[in-house]
């Protein structure tokens, strides 16, 4: 069953950090649909929200224009949404994406795993990432890896 989600969408101009080689190289998404489903098939594993009164699963179809090639992670991504019952807005991270493709219509399919993850070429690419998130949320934003302090040095 389809529930209507009202989106609000971020149209993220963030610069990706973890592969130094990528910092200066821009990347904009806009999310172009979303649609709540009970479960996911994914290349590697499968997950399910059928039955469950507590969660659902959402698919964010996204668009993005990348200057460069950039490797996409599943982590890199995560949704705010806003919980109706507790009247606050709360956070889930990425379940899985998708490969990339050129055109909207190419054919998908999911890897699962927060380490999924696909390289994104230059130019305007498509891909589908999910999330669960607990069934009385109704707005969600779309948010995106930004570096906030570079080059920090770990010694052992």
């Amino acid at each position: 069953m389809l529930t209507k989600l009202l989106i609000c969408f971020l149209l993220v101009h963030n610069y990706f950090s973890i592969f130094p080689q990528n910092i200066e190289n821009g990347i904009t998404f806009e999310v172009l649909s979303a649609e709540v489903v009970e479960r996911i098939e994914g290349a590697n594993s499968n997950l399910t929200w059928e039955d469950n009164e507590n969660y659902k699963a959402v698919i964010l179809k996204v668009k993005a224009n990348c200057e460069a090639n950039l490797e996409l992670y599943a982590t890199d991504f995560l949704i705010s949404y806003y919980n109706e019952k507790q009247k606050t807005w709360d956070r889930s991270t990425c379940q899985g994406i998708s490969n990339i493709v050129s055109t909207e219509d190419d054919d998908q399919f999911f890897i699962v795993g927060e380490y999924a993850h696909f390289t994104a070429k230059k130019g305007t690419r498509y891909f589908k990432i999910f999330f669960g998130i607990e069934n009385n949320a109704n707005k969600i934003n779309l948010l995106y890896a930004k570096s906030v302090i570079e080059d920090i040095v770990v010694k052992r």
